[in-house]
């Protein structure tokens, strides 16, 4: 769906600017209140002219990452030429530039590659600690990836259904097999807080109110956090950010939940801004995918918070008056217009 500006006679254009939600267009809004969007115009016996931002796309500023959901994810095998095109709009559009995505199926990962995230430098690869997971991250068939990442280790047992939770031993053998295979690859894990993350990295590690040997400490290049409010269940996660900062410094990405943290994306990217953190969306789960409703919404607070760079299409529109009388210059509501000519500019950064 291209996003297109919404038409006004208005002749104050001076506004905050915003992506609407339900029809995904671009309203008269600009986010430093300064003029944008349509404007300005000028009237000549009864002819109008106007200039009209269009969206075209966003850029990132730094790392500006996503687990995107399976349509897009599996676009390659689908043979959807649709969803191919939802996939390759991840970057070309929406301005992501790492991903995280299994490493199953070939024509999957060939349609990732294409999109523009390359295996080695932006392609975040989700493994697991059991066999199969081992497996995965043993197969040389694509070469090695930017990273290799297991979710949630500890914290799976509370899924529903439950999985077994990840031990100690087969932690660290997972990171071991990593590094044999792919020395210049990141080892990067997600968990719910720093006490269960602690579990695997620390010596000794606390758990239930006391501290215990860790036989099998683990070293990882990056923690993130997978839980979207805090330890008494309310939302803002931010407090468990600390946590994670505290325990693993610059060594500490966040995740930010597409559905889950809707309310909060302005303030959990400016933290991440003010923090130089690089924030990752978890998309997985948003059921507006089609829409593209909510990651709208997020790329545009990533945008006010100054993480992307926005480029729109610039138009100069031309509007007649359908109406015969005399054409008084401040009561331009008076005519009845209609658009008469709309010649491209080129495209410029908001």
């Amino acid at each position: 769906m291209e996003t297109t500006l919404s038409k006004s006679v208005n002749t104050n254009s001076s506004a905050s600017f915003s992506v609407t939600s339900d029809s995904n267009k671009i309203k008269d809004k600009d986010k430093d209140g300064k003029k944008g969007g349509i404007g300005p115009y000028r009237l000549e016996s009864g002819w109008k002219y106007e200039t009209e931002y269009v969206f075209d796309r966003y850029e990132a500023n730094g790392e500006f990452g996503i687990w995107p959901t399976e349509y897009r994810q599996y676009a390659g095998s689908s043979g959807n030429p649709n969803r191919i095109t939802k996939l390759n709009e991840l970057k070309s559009k929406w301005g992501f530039n790492y991903i995280a995505a299994n490493i199953g199926d070939a024509q999957n990962v060939t349609a990732i590659v294409n999109a523009g995230f390359p295996i080695t430098s932006n392609y975040m690869a989700l493994v697991d600690a059991n066999q199969s997971g081992l497996n995965a991250i043993m197969n040389m068939q694509y070469g090695s990836f930017w990273s290799y990442y297991i979710d949630e280790p500890y914290s799976r047992i509370t899924n529903s259904p439950p999985l077994p939770k990840i031990t100690q031993a087969q932690f660290q053998n997972a990171r071991n097999v990593s590094k044999q295979y792919h020395p210049n690859s990141n080892f990067i894990f997600g968990e719910t807080d720093q006490v269960k993350a602690g579990y695997y990295t620390d010596n000794p590690y606390f758990l239930a109110e006391q501290y215990h040997i860790n036989y099998y400490p683990t070293n990882v290049d990056f923690a993130m956090c997978a839980k979207y409010d805090d330890l008494l269940g309310r939302i803002d996660q931010r407090t468990l950010w600390d946590g994670f900062i505290a325990k693993y410094s610059n060594k500490f990405k966040p995740w930010i939940s597409a559905d889950e943290d809707i309310n909060e994306f302005r303030n959990l990217l400016g933290t991440c801004r003010d923090n130089n953190l690089a924030p990752w969306f978890f998309q997985a789960q948003d059921g507006t995918d089609n829409t593209d409703q909510i990651i709208a919404s997020y790329c545009q607070a990533a945008w006010l918070e100054g993480l992307l760079r926005r480029y729109d299409k610039l138009f100069l529109v031309t509007y007649r008056c359908l109406l015969n009388h005399i054409h008084d210059p401040n009561n331009p509501d008076n005519c009845i217009w209609e658009e008469y000519d709309r010649s491209y500019q080129g495209t410029v950064q908001r």
